[in-house]
């Protein structure tokens, strides 16, 4: 198909981008001559990350609704008929085949006006608790695509489970092996404040399995020079601020401890690497604890709330998996069958074969 024109809408955070940016790399691939631009806001993170990958991004006037005061809300919802008015010039001008709205309230606005406009519309929900935006637009649109099976139940109409796009070098990475038990604990770029407060507190206690284990800790640039100097020079311990190559310390690793986005949980499927969760206990509809319930009923990973994370708590888990490598064994075997090679290519086939 020549000169395929696709808007990707949304945004907001990395989970949410860069997913987008592999599928439009991936319709690319497969269609050279598509067309691709992307809608989003001024506030969100697709600012600075978007036009490094040369796309041009759109920006829209416009902020979320939940869990803000009186006068922000006020604000936002003025907002919202100027947003709407500019996605309509975008899309006239611009004439998609088709917009996909990946997830954030920065595509609610543009993929609702192209489905009243009668363009062809599908949107991506990657958590187990479908976002407000979606909620609403999987009402409207031609196709919705879920990652976890649970979604489908708080959107509207039929809907196509998918995968989660990662990056190739993740993709069934070997294992290394080691004499010492290693652990891998990070909260996301930006770090998070209760796991790195809680393992450092552990990892000063010195417990009587910390002999044989190996732990790497990045702690996002708010926590670094704090937790960096806490451990410093201690025996079998590294803390990084940010992971470049985060598939080289998954390889490393023989448990993570992490938060439970979606793309990290993808991360954690592809790598095949068994985990404790501990969701981020603000996040939007409590999606990352939804996220982590779902690998636990599946025997996927394991899960400790924030609220309940105590040094004692954390230690106690980190001994029993190293006594109980079968335990970590089947749970890699669960989180694997999450993992979808190709998903990105996958849709944008889709993208490119079914919704014309």
């Amino acid at each position: 198909m020549k000169n395929f024109r696709l808007i990707i809408a949304g945004g907001g955070t990395g989970g949410h981008i860069y997913p987008g940016l592999a599928i439009a790399s991936a319709v690319q691939a497969q269609d050279p001559d598509a067309i691709i631009e992307f809608v989003g806001t001024k506030r969100g993170l697709e600012r600075k990350i978007v036009p490094q990958f040369g796309y041009r991004l759109h920006l829209l006037r416009l902020s979320g609704l939940k869990g803000m005061g009186v006068f922000h809300t006020l604000k936002a919802l003025f907002l919202i008929p100027m947003s709407l008015i500019y996605s309509v010039y975008i899309l006239l001008k611009f004439k998609p085949n088709c917009v996909l709205g990946v997830g954030g309230y920065a595509s609610g606005p543009l993929v609702l006006m192209a489905s009243f406009l009668r363009f062809k519309t599908a949107i991506w929900e990657i958590n187990a608790a479908p976002g407000l935006t979606n909620r609403i637009l999987s009402k409207f649109v031609d196709q919705v695509w879920v990652v976890f099976d649970e979604a489908a139940s708080g959107l509207s109409g039929s809907s196509q489970k998918v995968g989660m796009p990662v990056r190739k070098e993740i993709e069934f990475l070997e294992s290394e092996s080691g004499e010492k038990f290693r652990i891998l604990v990070f909260g996301g770029s930006q770090g998070a404040r209760g796991i790195n407060r809680c393992i450092s507190d552990l990892i000063l206690s010195k417990p009587s399995w910390f002999e044989k284990s190996k732990i790497r800790v990045q702690t996002g640039e708010k926590d670094f020079e704090e937790v960096s100097s806490r451990l410093y020079g201690i025996e079998g311990v590294e803390v990084f601020q940010y992971l470049d190559k985060i598939e080289n310390d998954y390889k490393w690793a023989d448990l993570v401890i992490c938060r439970s986005g979606a793309g990290t949980i993808a991360e954690l499927a592809a790598a095949r690497k068994p985990a404790l969760l501990i969701p981020f206990p603000f996040s939007a509809d409590d999606h990352q604890l939804r996220n982590a319930q779902s690998l636990v009923k599946e025997g996927a990973a394991e899960l400790i709330e924030q609220k309940e994370l105590t040094p004692t708590r954390l230690s106690e888990f980190i001994q029993n998996a190293m006594n109980d490598r079968s335990k970590l064994i089947k749970m890699r075997e669960n989180i694997a069958k999450r993992f979808h090679p190709g998903a990105a290519e996958n849709m944008a086939k889709n993208l490119l074969e079914k919704i014309k």
